[in-house]
């Protein structure tokens, strides 16, 4: 089965009614987008596909989500490389595939996230870095927050273009948010408003 159907959405915070009765299709192996004002519930709708939060909700078929949700300020003391090498490990990743995997990746410029410790890093080498980490896991649907935020230009062009080669070749399935304007590679974007999930068009351009 290709498709997933998040239904039957219900959260509330104790002042505040995000979701009622949402819902929304997105296809395996495909690149979604997650639009809408702030505060309206877009990180939360990540952190309860990703069962951080509870919620009502039907996922169907039943999925696995990844999010890093926070900055990776444990290993504060750690070089990206050592951090890269410590998520393969707890995916149960052969360390044989880092130098495949760094090198797919590699057109973000990876130098100085690689080679710098966590707490060194510029918010840019941070944010690559939460990328790398958050498609460790080979089976889990990606979620990410804002994926171009602190990144420049080129580093967006690239990024967009390597969620597109993520699918083609690896299957992979990716919903994020962002208020970037790199519609191009897009298969399907969602506006979150009135605490509902509506499909928009997408503009390929």
């Amino acid at each position: 089965m290709n498709n997933i159907t998040i239904s039957n959405l219900n959260f509330r915070y104790s002042t505040k009614e995000i979701f009622e009765n949402a819902q929304f299709h997105i296809v395996k192996k495909s690149i979604n987008r997650i639009e809408g004002v702030n505060g309206v519930g877009k990180t939360t709708l990540f952190n309860i596909l990703s069962e951080n939060i509870e919620a009502k909700v039907c996922i169907t078929p039943k999925q696995e989500f990844e999010f890093i949700t926070t900055e990776i300020t444990p290993f504060n003391e750690l070089t990206g490389k050592e951090i890269i090498l410590l998520f393969f490990n707890v995916n149960k990743r052969k360390s044989k595939e880092f130098e495949d995997f760094i090198n797919f990746f590699q057109d973000l410029n990876l130098n100085f996230v690689l080679k710098n410790r966590y707490k060194d890093m510029s918010l840019g080498e941070k944010q690559k870095l939460k990328i790398l980490v958050s498609f460790i896991n080979k089976q889990k649907i990606v979620l990410l927050d804002e994926p171009f935020n602190a990144l420049d230009k080129e580093s967006k062009i690239v990024l967009s273009q390597l969620f597109k080669q993520l699918v083609i070749n690896y299957n992979r399935t990716i919903i994020y948010i962002s208020h970037n304007d790199v519609e191009k590679y897009i298969d399907k974007r969602f506006k979150i408003y009135d605490k509902k999930i509506f499909e928009m068009n997408v503009r390929n351009e």
